[in-house]
């Protein structure tokens, strides 16, 4: 009688954690979208501090705008690290706005929803919000994608306005909408 044993060697399985914590990750691509309440040939909002203008409607009457286009300049050089204890930090890195900004500002974030969930908290500088919660939409060891969803927030809508006798002129409201964002980044 002869017995054989076959030994496997078990495959290690990097979490989801340990990958966002080896690495500096970068904003590489990015979009943001809206639904346009009527028909309105340019449209405004304010993402954050920023206000973006955007021409390119799709069919179904959405506006979808390239953040890469319109992020401010000093920010395009801004990474995350994600460190122990559910600590980030957000390095501003060389384009600064001013010399007395920081090299980084610190949030906390943390996975839920087995992993496909990430939650940051504080992080009003890397997002212009200060709390969001953001489904993985893509996950690999080089780059993530996530999208969240803002409601109510203030888009300026232009309009026409007729005044007696019958004489119209533009004006702009701010009308509450959400706004979904989907941001892609990128390990460096």
């Amino acid at each position: 009688m002869v017995l054989a044993s076959c030994q496997k060697t078990p495959t290690a399985t990097t979490s989801r954690e340990d990958v966002l914590r080896n690495g500096n990750w970068k904003l590489t691509q990015g979009s943001l979208e809206y639904k346009v309440p009527f028909d309105s040939p340019s449209t405004s909002m304010m993402l954050g501090y920023v206000t973006l203008t955007a021409h390119n409607y799709d069919f179904n009457g959405d506006t979808i705008v390239d953040i890469m286009r319109v992020i401010d300049t000093t920010r395009k050089d801004d990474y995350f690290t994600f460190g122990v204890n559910n600590y980030g930090l957000n390095h501003l890195g060389n384009l600064r706005s001013s010399i007395a900004q920081p090299d980084s500002i610190g949030f906390n974030w943390y996975l839920s929803n087995d992993g496909n969930t990430i939650t940051f908290a504080n992080a009003l500088n890397a997002f212009s919000f200060d709390n969001i919660v953001a489904n993985f939409t893509d996950f690999s060891s080089n780059s993530f994608t996530i999208k969240y969803y803002v409601p109510f927030q203030y888009i300026k809508y232009p309009y026409w306005k007729y005044a007696p006798p019958v004489q119209a002129y533009h004006d702009t409201t701010w009308v509450a909408d959400t706004v979904f964002y989907k941001l892609t980044y990128s390990k460096f």
